[in-house]
């Protein structure tokens, strides 16, 4: 679900980088998928790699699957302008991917569904 999502504190990415760089180091020239991209596990996955890339060094990429990238890029437009993530349309069903291009696959995303307020 797209929408306002605060930037990851500065404390959670020191974290990351304190006690999971060596795991994200582990991931140097990874190519992960991400489905569910927009909605909140999926988004801060794409935060935390992208922070790690810049700020580790760490050569990962990262395709995100989404039901509407340009909303995406509109809400989150310093990772869409990332060149090291791919924004693709469409589902896990229809999606166009190379999958032999991918080294890892997160699939973060769930049924939409609507309750009522």
């Amino acid at each position: 679900m797209l929408g306002p999502r605060p930037d990851l504190p500065s404390e959670d990415l020191e974290h990351i980088a304190t006690n999971g760089g060596e795991i994200f180091r582990g991931l140097n020239g990874a190519h992960v998928l991400i489905t569910g991209a927009s909605g909140f596990i999926g988004g801060w996955m794409t935060e935390s790699l992208s922070w790690v890339r810049d700020h580790l060094g760490v050569d990962i990429r990262a395709t995100l699957l989404l039901r509407d990238p340009r909303r995406f890029a509109a809400s989150f437009p310093h990772l869409a302008a990332s060149r090291a993530i791919k924004l693709v349309p469409g589902s896990i069903e229809t999606a166009s991917i190379d999958r032999l291009a991918l080294t890892h696959v997160v699939h973060a995303a769930g049924p939409i569904t609507h309750r009522g307020v």
